[in-house]
């Protein structure tokens, strides 16, 4: 064993033994010095009689950051392929800190991330980053049917699975179940982290730099032979030390199979198996040294596990009748891990073994001749943050059932990114460039290894100005109308700073009392708050022949009392006061809050569930799937075509689309909205409106079809919907990145959103926007001029009086005061408490206060012929001292009143009944 040009193999032995310097070989003056990494120099340490554990006990207590690097599995599989040493084909690898945190995510946690992360219908090993040994390791062994290489829903193939250290067994469970089990029992050792502190230090078995690992997770390709793939994978551990293969232990799983040396030579020892005499044939042991020593450059001691095999997904390979050709060149030789504080196991049989070990390594410090250098290797990022990032562009994409092999975007084929045989991003095949607004740019974030989650964060904490124009309830329901996008007739859109304040003096009502005026009465709507999700603060609302029933969120409504509209409107009136969710986007927690009533949707059978809806998903101005659900029940998935998804939760009775929903209008209108975004969810309903002439009785089927409407719930830029199958999610998030990877993209300014918002952060109501719902109260015949003011904006198609024709030239005009003229102020979509607060609000009109003065008016009324009241008296302050009672105000006003005579007295200047006093004399009995 040589370091350095120097025999190491010549320590202590013989005449050597009491000769530890570095004389006892003459080419040490002539050959380079062996380069040790700083990090690992125990040189100062070692007295030349250790054993192989006191040796590993300098180890483990060695305080250095870059040593941490060896044992981080994140890191070397992250690092290693980047100098051509090759590893498993990696799915995941993650510290705890790159789990994507989603308010999905926060009912289970690290669990559910996890669970997104595992592969389906693929063999893999899944182990955490940051634990030694087989501590929480998983292998799964997956297996097509074997009659159709397509897994359908009444064969979804055969699963195994198993620990490190034992053989794969068969599981019933679903692939569902079964991942999920496996993310439990992978999360509960993110919360895992090896013991840190110095009163660990007189431990031996303390590894500090283990302890500085950030825990993290590994999913990677599994590793199998092809005569029994129940087993874990065939491994040699090499012990390398000085840069030089010593022996290596070769295993399978936790069963040892023999000691090979460098030359690939099972040694003969006390624990050698009788089956295994020799290396197979197939096995590239050269490389396999090559591999090792490569690792193992620079350093005194390090074992390097190397997996010799080939893919668990290789069918082809693992067929019985597979040629010896065919498997040999399928052969794969990966670096599984490495480790700096080996285990001796067996070895511990026969010590000799793992004094010689020992030996040597003391010998490359007694006898070697070598100079310590800076380590280099490991990246500044690690030694500055303990944490190495992932290289731009290496995730290696999994061909599912969902993996689409069209998806096109300005004639470029976005579906083929990165799936064989395109390898590469060709950025820039459209010659017309893709027009991306400039506030749903995240290029500068994309990597090409993001999963779904990693995007929709990007998106969360995306603050750009105006994005929440897009998730503003109120500003879409008035901006939609303006270019004939359809949505629901709005009864009510308010922003906070629209309801009239509150004011005892002006009896201004509280805002749970002025929302509770303007909720529509006996209607069948849906209210909810402007600035919230996923249901949050919505109500449903159903009235029929004096019924009303509400539902909160998606659900059944249930028939209520009347106080029902009043928790509804205490309801919206509270939410003005929330913020959203903490895990909610930068671009929702920037919306003005307010709320929303508008038309309730239901479906042809007018029942008591929400609405048919479809939720569109759509990258790059293009549909790609739509969850089609009612309230909280999911139909089904549907692709762009139409046809509904084959997936784990497909439905028998939701195999396709009822023949009334128009599925090309519904993907008309989603991709024009979808336009110069790379991400966007458009939300529609289809169906009839609850207060349709069409749900009546008599009416039929074909009918009801036709009156069928499509209209625009929501939008979305930040979507937290979670499927049960991840691999959905992977082919989004594919496709997401695939544009940013694919396209030629110019960035222009958003000019789609009102300028107005985006000084305001509010969208005024257009004009007479505002839809009135009919009852039992509202006024059929109100004549004025010439105008039945009563059918005001109550006829399909009329949007104000003029328009009827009912004014002719020969009417003679109403003639309005000009201090009554509120006319400039004038939306129509005003409510009651909005007008008495214009009337308030008017300033510099003289004559206003007239109308309010009880002298003036009980003065001047009756001589114009109105009768009023027969008065006592009438005085303003002023005049009191006409009594001659002086200037004592309570004098003057008790001489005033009547002893005689019932009155009612009270203050000119005052309202709400506000002093007034109601008197009756007994006269008969004093």
């Amino acid at each position: 064993v040589k370091a350095g040009g120097v025999n190491l193999a010549l320590y202590g032995i013989g005449d050597n033994n009491a000769a530890n310097n570095k004389e006892v070989t003459p080419s040490f003056s002539t050959s380079s010095p062996y380069e040790l990494f700083d990090d690992f120099n125990i040189g100062d340490k070692i007295k030349g009689g250790e054993s192989w554990e006191e040796l590993l006990s300098y180890r483990r207590k060695q305080r250095n950051i870059n040593l941490a690097f060896y044992v981080d599995k994140v890191a070397m599989k992250r690092w290693l392929p980047t100098i051509d040493i090759p590893v498993p084909t990696q799915y995941y690898n993650r510290y705890s800190s790159e789990m994507p945190e989603n308010d999905a995510f926060l009912r289970l946690g690290v669990e559910s991330s996890v669970n997104e992360m595992i592969p389906r219908e693929m063999s893999y090993v899944a182990k955490p980053s940051h634990l030694r040994h087989s501590d929480g390791v998983v292998l799964f062994r997956y297996l097509k049917p074997v009659d159709d290489p397509v897994v359908v829903e009444d064969d979804r193939g055969r699963v195994f699975i198993g620990r490190y250290n034992s053989n794969m067994k068969e599981v019933v469970d679903d692939m569902e179940q079964v991942s999920q089990k496996v993310a439990r029992y992978i999360a509960k050792h993110f919360k895992e982290r090896v013991a840190v502190g110095s009163d660990l230090d007189s431990y031996d078995e303390y590894f500090w730099a283990l302890s500085q690992v950030t825990p993290g997770l590994v999913i990677e390709e599994r590793i199998t032979l092809w005569d029994d793939d129940m087993r874990p994978a065939m491994q040699f551990q090499l012990f390398v030390i000085f840069g030089r293969v010593y022996i290596a232990r070769w295993v399978r799983g936790l069963s040892p199979w023999g000691l090979v040396n460098r030359d690939g030579k099972v040694v003969t020892w006390v624990g050698m198996p009788d089956n295994h005499p020799e290396v197979p044939n197939w096995v590239d042991w050269p490389k396999v040294i090559e591999t090792a020593e490569r690792v193992g450059a620079n350093k005194d001691m390090i074992r390097v596990d190397i997996f010799v095999g080939v893919s668990a997904d290789n069918l082809e390979v693992l067929d019985e009748n597979a040629s010896e050709k065919l498997r040999k060149d399928a052969v794969k030789i990966v670096v599984s891990d490495c480790d700096l504080s080996p285990e001796l196991l067996e070895l511990e049989q026969e010590p000799s073994i793992m004094h010689e070990a020992a030996r040597l390594w003391i010998s490359g410090y007694k006898t070697g001749n070598y100079k310590v250098v800076p380590n280099t290797e490991v990246p500044l990022e690690y030694r500055k943050t303990g944490k190495l990032s992932e290289r731009p562009s290496k995730k290696n994409w999994i061909k599912t059932k969902f993996t689409l092999s069209k998806f096109e975007s300005m004639g470029v084929n976005l579906a083929a990114y990165r799936m064989p045989p395109s390898e590469m991003d060709d950025i820039g095949e459209n010659e017309e460039p893709f027009e991306l607004y400039d506030n749903f740019n995240i290029a500068a974030n994309i990597t090409g290894n993001e999963n779904w989650w990693d995007l929709v964060a990007y998106r969360r904490e995306l603050d750009s100005p105006g994005l929440n124009f897009y998730v503003d309830k109120v500003a879409q329901k008035r901006w939609l109308p303006t270019f004939d996008m359809p949505t629901p007739r709005p009864f009510l859109c308010r922003y906070a700073s629209e309801i009239p304040t509150p004011s005892a003096n002006a009896g201004i009502p509280s805002n749970v009392k002025t929302i509770f005026t303007m909720l529509p009465q006996e209607s069948n709507y849906a209210a909810k708050p402007s600035h919230t999700s996923c249901s949050d603060g919505v109500w449903l609302v159903k009235y029929v022949d004096g019924v009303t029933k509400v539902a909160a969120g998606g659900g059944i409504m249930n028939e209520v009392g009347d106080e029902a509209l009043e928790t509804i409107a205490r309801s919206l009136a509270t939410n003005l006061r929330k913020n959203p969710r903490e895990m909610e986007s930068i671009a929702l927690k920037e919306v003005t809050h307010g709320f929303v009533v508008e038309e309730r949707f239901t479906g042809l059978e007018a029942d008591d569930r929400a609405a048919m809806e479809f939720k569109i998903f759509c990258f790059w101005g293009r549909v790609w799937i739509a969850n089609w659900r009612r309230g909280h029940n999911r139909f089904g998935l549907l692709h762009r075509n139409g046809t509904v998804v084959d997936w784990v939760a497909k439905k028998e009775k939701h195999e396709s689309l009822p023949d009334w929903v128009d599925w090309v209008r519904v993907i008309e209108i989603a991709e024009k909205l979808a336009q110069h975004k790379d991400m966007f969810r458009v939300d529609m309903f289809v169906g009839l409106p609850a207060s349709s002439p069409a749900l009546r009785d008599g009416v039929s089927e074909e009918e009801k079809k036709a009156a069928v409407e499509i209209v625009i719930s929501e939008f979305e830029v930040h979507p937290t919907t979670k499927f049960l199958d991840p691999r959905l999610f992977e082919e989004a998030s594919r496709l997401w990145i695939a544009g940013y990877k694919k396209l030629n993209i110019k960035t222009i300014p958003n000019n789609e959103i009102p300028r107005s918002f985006l000084e305001t952060k509010e969208f005024s109501a257009p004009s007479e926007s505002r839809v009135w719902v009919e009852t039992r109260h509202t006024t059929k015949d109100f004549q004025v001029a010439g105008i039945n003011l009563g059918r005001y904006r109550m006829e399909a198609g009329r949007n104000n009086a003029k328009e009827t024709g009912l004014l002719k030239a020969t009417e003679k005009p109403f003639e309005l005061f000009e201090d009554f003229d509120i006319s400039d102020k004038i939306t129509g979509n005003e409510a009651w408490w909005d007008l008495v607060t214009i009337r308030i609000g008017l300033k510099d009109k003289p004559a206003l206060p007239f109308y309010n003065d009880k002298v003036a008016l009980r003065r001047y009324l009756p001589s114009v012929g109105v009768p009023m009241p027969k008065s006592y008296a009438l005085k303003y302050g002023t005049e009191l001292s006409d009594t001659g009672k002086g200037t004592n105000e309570m004098i003057a006003v008790a001489s005033m009143l009547p002893e005689d005579h019932d009155f009612v007295a009270k203050p000119s200047h005052s309202c709400f009944g506000d002093d007034v006093w109601l008197v009756k004399h007994h006269i008969e009995d004093g």
